[in-house]
């Protein structure tokens, strides 16, 4: 049996007046397994981080291979911007075990606030940062299933959502 799993992309940080950094992506495994017909496996799916700054979740085919989901990225404040998702997902277990990218640090340009940028996950696109002024309220974007972190608001927005995460079983 053939498995590929992909851990929960972590979302974005909130502006609080400032810009909040990406979501790091989730982690990756694939690997070929021996098991016996009528074996059963409790098949856990990770969500994507939803809310400001939360990680991913775990993806797992029983005790056989998992992979963990990206961390939340941090927080902006007045005049202050959000540090990346520091820690992408990993998988485990298999032949083939990946680390997502890290999130995006937020900054300020000349004129605009610039939010983190989503990490990418094995297959799944981290999100673009969000533009607009930190007296204004943009939300972070949504990273791509299965595994991308979402990215960061700015001014009064909320971070954007992590992309889901998978588990594909080939017989």
């Amino acid at each position: 049996m053939r498995l590929r799993i992909w851990g929960g992309g972590g979302s974005g940080g909130a502006g609080f007046g400032g810009a909040g950094g990406g979501g790091a992506g989730g982690g990756y495994c694939e690997g070929f397994f021996a098991v016996a017909p009528g074996e059963g496996f409790q098949v856990t799916v990770g969500n994507g981080g939803a809310g400001s700054g939360t990680s991913g979740g775990t993806s797992s085919f029983g005790s056989l291979a998992s992979a963990t989901g990206g961390a939340g990225g941090g927080d902006g404040a007045s005049g202050a911007g959000g540090a990346g998702g520091s820690a992408g997902g990993h998988g485990s277990g298999g032949a083939l075990s990946l680390t997502g990218s890290a999130g995006g640090a937020a900054f300020q340009g000349s004129s605009n606030w610039v939010s983190g940028s989503g990490g990418a996950g094995y297959g799944g696109a981290g999100a673009p940062g969000a533009v607009g002024a930190a007296s204004g309220s943009v939300a972070g974007n949504a990273g791509t299933a299965p595994g991308g972190g979402g990215s960061g608001g700015v001014g009064g927005g909320l971070g954007g959502q992590g992309g889901e995460g998978l588990v594909l079983v080939e017989w």
